[in-house]
């Protein structure tokens, strides 16, 4: 799910390798309610908060296209590099709120609190061209709708556009390189996952549907109890929804209309946010997390 968005960076310059950067999912979710952050470590020193960052050994510029997280996600929202890396943003109220930003680089056993975003409500995290990661949202002061860029230990606004992103809260369209496209047929794009020039997008009517560059979206899959998308590497959709007889999410991806259960997340709360680095998958709450791959070897970090 994903938006190619511009979103908020760690404390200091982020770069991600080149060869992770390509790997990653655009993603995006649309809020729907939030809950405050879990634990975490204390605010890092700066040579601390480099190593959580993407920054540490890459060029300073990536030619990848801006890779995004998730627009408006219902508590958390999520994007990761590898196996080991992300980061995610925690909500907790409304746009008055405020927004917790964390990273982990052990594949989330642990997350670093990093510097106070302004955000009062992120929608969407994510890492643009410049390998910096990005926050988009509504700032606590006014509720207008941001998008930030965290540079050395201080978040200003972003200048890097987004490629792909839901149009914003209650909206059935999505924005593509400036331009609106209807992307839902009824009701609004509660989650979006892009891969190529291709966005997925899950409406809150249950309906996912593919939203090509340029053409008319159509739905893919329908499930009333669908919570959240993810594209991997090789463009297979993957959702995440309640099932009965599965106690937590399960995941599942989606061909031809239908979907090929890939394993039950137990203990899973339907809270979560779904992204792919490549092909490995990260299912994040605001306090736990879960990875795996689509052969169905997901655990609890």
């Amino acid at each position: 799910m994903k938006l190619s968005l511009a979103g908020g960076v760690v404390g200091v310059l982020v770069v991600v390798n080149a060869a992770a950067f390509v790997a990653v999912e655009q993603h995006f979710q649309v809020a729907t309610g939030q809950v405050a952050a879990g634990p975490s470590s204390a605010q890092p020193a700066a040579a601390d908060v480099g190593a959580s960052s993407p920054s540490a050994n890459v060029p300073a510029k990536s030619t990848t296209p801006p890779v995004v997280a998730h627009l408006g996600a219902p508590s958390v929202v999520v994007t990761a590099v590898n196996a080991t890396r992300a980061w995610r943003a925690a909500n907790s109220g409304g746009c008055a709120g405020s927004v917790q930003v964390q990273a982990t680089k052990d594949g989330g056993v642990t997350w670093t609190t990093l510097a106070a975003s302004p955000a009062g409500t992120a929608d969407g995290i994510g890492i643009d061209g410049n390998g910096h990661l990005q926050l988009s949202g509504q700032a606590a002061n006014g509720c207008t709708h941001n998008v930030w860029t965290l540079d050395t230990g201080a978040w200003s606004a972003s200048t890097s556009p987004a490629s792909w992103a839901p149009a914003g809260a209650q909206s059935p369209d999505v924005i593509h390189n400036g331009h609106r496209a209807k992307a839902c047929d009824a009701g609004s794009v509660i989650d979006l996952a892009v891969a190529g020039d291709t966005a997925d997008v899950l409406c809150s009517t249950g309906a996912v549907r593919a939203v090509p560059a340029g053409g008319a979206a159509k739905t893919i899959y329908q499930s009333a109890d669908a919570l959240s998308i993810g594209t991997t590497k090789d463009n297979s959709l993957v959702v995440a929804q309640t099932e009965e007889g599965c106690d937590g999410v399960e995941l599942a991806t989606v061909s031809g209309g239908s979907a090929k259960k890939i394993t039950c997340v137990q203990g899973a709360s339907k809270a979560v946010d779904l992204t792919f680095a490549g092909n490995h998958g990260w299912l994040v709450a605001a306090h736990n997390t879960w990875t795996g791959g689509t052969s169905g070897d997901w655990s609890k970090s």
